[in-house]
């Protein structure tokens, strides 16, 4: 059995037993299973054994615990996060559980979070429960404001956002120099990556080059999500090359780790590389089956913005498997952008329906809704969407 494995499957035993109330037990398996993986250095293993307990003891005191977590599907890598991190901007379910969790705080279980990079953020930031789930897109004048005042990884990632490459990628290396100088490894591999998606596009060699740096770093580190985050980082820099093979290979790489801590967060985005890059290829039912893994996910995380960007995925693989249920992917992602008050990346489904209605040869259907949400671009005043909407077909 994997490492991979023997951290789910303790997590799943544990959570058996404990719907059985048999808390004793349970404890005692977790215990038994951490001081096992201690001894012989698995600390994904002593990982899950330590969140294992810290549940089992505050499901003795509180009995909803065991059912939000049941509720949301949590993995045993999220529910360490919810142990250890706040409720930050969450909300729904996952507010729910952070707070069920409050006080099962648990020293051990900080410690091989911050070990394996459980609490890690792009940004340096600690994680909290807000990040078990993809954040909506900032508005132009938050970005402003962040390029203007926030930290350099921060400031970094907000002026790409902005379009201000050559900025984002001057503020990056500025904290790969900081953080060098600081003899901060761990701030120093994670500014390699900004610094990486500053360069994707437009020097795709240089992001390349960054994210294998990063990746040589976290691996020193032993930090895992760091590093499924720099073999994430590479198979975009491939897939930019026109690499798709490699960006594959590099894609698998990074959602083993992944699923080995349970992140099922940032699976989702790799899932979304993933069947980019078998697109590319030519594997175009391996990318229909990594967009529904993808969909799947996210409709258990309950992440609704999530899932309407994977559904412009899945209606991309059906049309290029000539599926009739192409469009209605691309449709149900463009009602979900309309929910959410994301007008603008509507355009991104309307380039789904498209391609989905190129591959079942109904042009017309992509016609009609391109002028229906072009005349509601116009309605809105929203003149730059409406303008590109007429390169979509």
């Amino acid at each position: 059995m994997s490492q991979t494995g023997q951290a789910g499957l303790l997590w799943v035993t544990v959570i058996d037993l404990l719907s059985q109330q048999n808390f004793e037990e349970a404890l005692q398996t977790a215990q038994d299973v951490q001081e096992k993986s201690q001894e012989i250095g698995i600390k994904a293993t002593e990982a899950s054994a330590a969140t294992c307990r810290a549940v089992a003891e505050q499901c003795q005191r509180n009995s909803q615990v065991l059912e939000v977590l049941r509720q949301l599907g949590a993995t045993w890598g999220e529910t360490a996060l919810l142990i250890v991190g706040s409720a930050g901007k969450a909300s729904g379910p996952w507010a729910v559980a952070a707070q069920n969790l409050a006080q099962a705080g648990s020293s051990d279980v900080q410690r091989l979070c911050s070990e394996l990079g459980l609490c890690w953020t792009e940004t340096m930031e600690p994680r909290t429960a807000s990040h078990l789930t993809s954040e909506v897109p900032l508005q132009e004048g938050e970005l402003r404001r962040i390029a203007e005042t926030g930290g350099p990884l921060r400031a970094a990632l907000a002026l790409k956002e902005l379009g201000r490459r050559e900025e984002a990628i001057q503020s990056a290396a500025a904290a790969v120099k900081a953080f060098r100088d600081q003899g901060n490894s761990e701030g120093e591999a994670t500014a390699l990556l900004c610094k990486s998606g500053a360069h994707l596009g437009a020097d795709n060699m240089a992001a390349l080059q960054a994210a294998n740096h990063a990746l040589k770093n976290f691996r020193e580190l032993g930090h895992i999500i760091g590093q499924a985050s720099a073999l994430h980082a590479i198979a975009k820099a491939q897939l930019a090359k026109r690499n798709p093979d490699d960006a594959l290979n590099r894609a698998a790489e990074s959602l083993r780790l992944l699923r080995s801590l349970g992140d099922r967060c940032r699976e989702v985005s790799v899932l979304r590389t993933a069947t980019e890059a078998a697109l590319a290829l030519g594997a175009v039912r391996q990318a229909l089956s990594f967009s529904l893994d993808a969909l799947t996910t996210c409709r258990k995380l309950q992440d609704r913005f999530s899932e309407a960007k994977v559904l412009c995925l899945v209606a991309k693989a059906r049309g290029a498997c000539n599926e009739s249920a192409s469009s209605a992917a691309a449709q149900e992602a463009l009602a979900i952008y309309e929910d959410l008050d994301l007008k603008s990346l509507q355009l991104e489904a309307l380039e789904a329906l498209a391609a989905a209605c190129k591959g079942k040869q109904t042009p017309l259907e992509a016609s009609s809704c391109v002028e229906s949400l072009a005349a509601k671009f116009q309605a809105a005043g929203m003149t730059k969407e409406q303008s590109e909407c007429s390169y979509i077909l």
